[in-house]
């Protein structure tokens, strides 16, 4: 019975590291899509610009991560996919469809309806093929150009609001975890602040490899 309580609670405290990583990098994936806002609105702000399409495909990859699945901790809760808010919903499934089909893949397949109407492959290659009559005859020269996406749908100021909107909600379910994580282990706490006489502690959370099985889901921590 005392076995077994045992591994509940020590599967309790491991499934809550789990959350707690995948919450802080959440987080942080937020605090680098904003500064990337701001960088577009100061100095990029046109679709036009050379930086245009890099500045949209770091925010959309970013903006992503943490709805992705990863090794060891998997991905944040669905809930943070839904907004009550139909402008931040559909700013949060814009980024997340533009991740998937254009910034972090290339659609050979990819289509996209016009304002005519006409269903449209958006991704093509055309060969450009040069003409030209010389002294030795006619003499045929070849290259391509490439059909950049430009995503004129993603609105800056709409993403920021969004990832602040997601950011306050991070923070709050970080707070709650970290109170179910540390609370019951205050007893063992409060001994480690007496022995170093210390007024901080740091503790860390990681986790090995999915190929190690006989260290798998351990942390190294400064207490245990």
């Amino acid at each position: 019975m005392e076995a077994e309580k045992h591994h509940q609670t020590q599967k309790r405290e491991e499934n809550l590291k789990k959350k707690l990583w995948k919450l802080a990098h959440a987080r942080q994936a937020m605090s680098h899509v904003l500064a990337t806002c701001d960088f577009y609105l100061k100095y990029i702000g046109s679709d036009d610009h050379p930086m245009h399409v890099p500045a949209i495909c770091s925010i959309c990859i970013m903006y992503v991560r943490p709805f992705t699945d990863n090794a060891g901790v998997g991905m944040i809760s669905r809930k943070f996919t839904q907004y009550s808010d139909a402008r931040l919903q559909r700013t949060h499934d814009m980024l997340s469809k533009s991740r998937k089909e254009f910034y972090a893949h290339s659609d050979a397949t990819l289509s996209a309806k016009m304002t005519s109407g006409e269903i449209r492959r958006i991704q093509p290659i055309d060969v450009m093929i040069s003409r030209q009559t010389t002294r030795n005859g006619v003499m045929f020269s070849f290259g391509y150009q490439l059909h950049e996406l430009r995503l004129r749908g993603v609105v800056i100021p709409d993403v920021r609001d969004l990832c602040r909107e997601l950011d306050s909600r991070l923070q709050h379910e970080i707070r709650v975890t970290l109170n179910q994580l540390f609370t019951p282990r205050i007893p063992e706490l409060v001994r480690l602040f007496e022995q170093t006489r210390e007024d901080r502690l740091s503790v860390r959370i990681d986790f090995h490899e999915a190929d190690e099985p006989s260290r798998r889901g351990r942390s190294k921590e400064g207490i245990n």
